[in-house]
């Protein structure tokens, strides 16, 4: 079984990205960029009522900041950034 085939059945998508170099995963709100040589993912972005944002920390305290705002993150969206990202690494991982 090849990782795209190990993404799906992980419940994550693959669309393809407008430069050839990458292309996206994504799995509910959350959505992450892949470089296709190194098969390295990127930072997280989480779907927020504000738009997407990336996870940053600011004086020891979890914020999702994106275009034109910034918010403090929950306990729930710093685990399910966790989840993707690991579980994302490990399926790439085994490529």
């Amino acid at each position: 079984m090849d990782y795209s085939e190990r993404l799906e059945a992980a419940g994550f998508s693959t669309v393809a990205s407008q430069n050839p170099r990458f292309f996206m995963v994504h799995r509910q709100q959350i959505l992450c960029l892949v470089e296709v040589a190194t098969l390295q993912p990127g930072s997280p972005m989480l779907m927020t009522e504000n738009g997407f944002a990336t996870l940053v920390w600011k004086e020891n305290r979890p914020c999702l900041s994106g275009r034109g705002f910034e918010e403090t993150a929950s306990q729930q969206q710093l685990d399910e950034l966790k989840n993707f990202t690991r579980e994302l690494s490990e399926i790439l991982r085994l490529s």
